[in-house]
């Protein structure tokens, strides 16, 4: 099955078609889970996994990366290097490299040292190419395909680093050195968010002032809203952007179903929501909450304003004739939020 999988990968990165997917990813709980995943392999071979502490508090250890991803890439290259080691030790530590050039990114650094049968010049040459092992004896004695360090390596350049044999004797053993974008390290959720507005929102800056809250003229009662996403970090985002403008209740669910619970139970004034979703997508979503509002005989149906990131022509068509008032796509400004919601 990991073969296939891996094949599968290397696949869709040589043809460009494999898809990073960035969010919030926590090294002491990818350390966590790499010493589960591996530290039965390393206690069979009678060897020892020391993989060094990762203080969660110093330096601030979240980053933006691709999680599976990364994880991918340190089985690969740890279970690698537990497999060629008979007796020893594997050894693996991270350090947080700080850039040299204000405004660059942080670089996440890992090497993987291990006490096992090392690799010749020759060997070494040919490590990176698929399918690939040192040598025949070695395919007999180990076993694999050779495909993981190539896989590692293709993986990691994806995610703005690399993989590289650090340095290796014949028979003392070897070091590997992964690399990997850190985008950013603040470890507040305030940073996170202002550090990813900042990158893929460039007109978003700190000297953004609140605006006063948008009222409506009956009550002069401050509108109440429900930000629908799947992507904690959209979800994080939007609402930072909504405190800037002056609302600060802002709602959030996780996917159309819990939105549908939330909004049976009480009125919001504006929904922005979605596409796609797990659970209940964002255009049933849309639907649903039509009905519960002519079942309940509500007298004003709420705004809904779809979120996606489909820019196809006739998206926009779909999701007003599902229900949907308005279409805003990903990455949304928010100078365009703003606009939107000022004109509801």
């Amino acid at each position: 099955t990991h073969l296939l999988v891996d094949i599968l990968d290397l696949s869709k990165v040589e043809s460009g078609l494999l898809q990073i997917e960035k969010s919030v990813c926590s090294i002491p709980d990818l350390v966590t889970d790499i010493s589960s995943a591996l530290g039965l392999s390393a206690q069979k071979k009678g060897i020892s996994l020391n993989i060094g502490s990762v203080d969660r508090a110093l330096p601030p250890w979240r980053i933006i990366s691709d999680p599976a991803r990364l994880r991918q890439i340190l089985l690969n290259v740890i279970g690698n290097a537990i497999k060629f080691t008979d007796k020893g030790s594997v050894d693996v530590n991270f350090r947080m490299i700080s850039p040299s050039v204000a405004g660059d990114s942080s670089v996440l650094k890992c090497s993987v040292k291990d006490t096992g049968c090392g690799i010749s010049p020759d060997q070494a040459k040919r490590l990176f190419q698929p399918f690939v092992q040192g040598d025949c004896s070695t395919s007999r004695r180990y076993g694999g395909t050779g495909l993981g360090l190539s896989l590692s390596r293709q993986l990691a350049r994806l995610l703005g680093g690399d993989v590289v044999l650090g340095e290796t004797t014949p028979g003392i053993g070897s070091t590997f050195v992964i690399t990997i974008d850190a985008g950013l390290v603040e470890d507040s959720e305030h940073q996170i968010v202002k550090t990813i507005a900042e990158a893929a929102y460039p007109d978003v800056s700190s000297q953004i002032e609140p605006i006063r809250p948008i009222v409506r003229d009956k009550n002069l009662c401050p509108i109440s809203l429900l930000v629908v996403d799947d992507n904690s970090v959209n979800r994080l985002l939007l609402v930072r952007f909504l405190e800037r403008m002056g609302f600060e209740k802002t709602q959030t669910a996780s996917d159309g179903l819990l939105a549908l619970k939330m909004i049976s139970e009480r009125h919001y004034d504006i929904i922005i929501m979605d596409i796609q979703m797990p659970n209940m997508d964002g255009i049933t979503a849309c639907h649903a909450i039509r009905k519960l509002y002519q079942d309940q005989n509500r007298l004003h149906q709420p705004i809904v304003i779809a979120f996606t990131a489909h820019a196809m022509n006739g998206d926009r068509e779909d999701c007003l004739s599902a229900g949907m008032d308005d279409y805003i796509t990903k990455p949304v400004s928010f100078n365009t939020l703003k606009d939107k919601l000022g004109f509801w």
